[in-house]
């Protein structure tokens, strides 16, 4: 099932997301409904703060869902599209198994993301996406 950490929240408006290696546990489909509801909160406080977050999902860590799952959540992202657009900056989804890129590919044939995705193999790439937008950020600040 999915994990979403908010550790980095309040400093960085990341969202992190990863799963366990858990998906027949019984009470999987009511814990993926509400971690994203939980993240439809999140980006919606970073909507209207005009502050958009970062979703950084990590995919060397547990296993991925269950297509299903995945169609599930791609439909619902599908649905706030105009949540994602004012309050989401970009995703990065870190995996170093082409069998996961392949898997994501798929779901990004039936669902097309409304803000970038960047799929990386290195935490180095996640920092380097992440300075660049914080550095173009600051260069317009008043």
């Amino acid at each position: 099932m999915f994990i979403l950490s908010k550790n980095l929240w309040e400093s960085d408006h990341i969202i992190k997301l990863h799963c366990t290696d858990n998906w027949d546990a019984p009470d999987t489909s009511i814990i993926t409904k509400c971690m994203l509801e939980v993240l439809k909160e999140l980006l919606m406080e970073a909507k209207s703060k005009h502050r958009p977050a970062y979703i950084i999902c990590d995919c060397t860590k547990g296993e991925l869902p269950p297509f299903m799952v995945a169609v599930t959540m791609a439909k619902f992202m599908a649905g706030i599209q105009d949540i994602l657009d004012g309050g989401l900056q970009c995703s990065i989804i870190y995996t170093k198994s082409e069998t996961h890129r392949m898997w994501f590919n798929r779901i990004f044939g039936m669902y097309t993301p409304t803000r970038p995705v960047h799929m990386v193999d290195s935490k180095k790439d996640i920092k380097q996406y992440i300075s660049n937008w914080y550095s173009s950020t600051e260069s317009i600040t008043p």
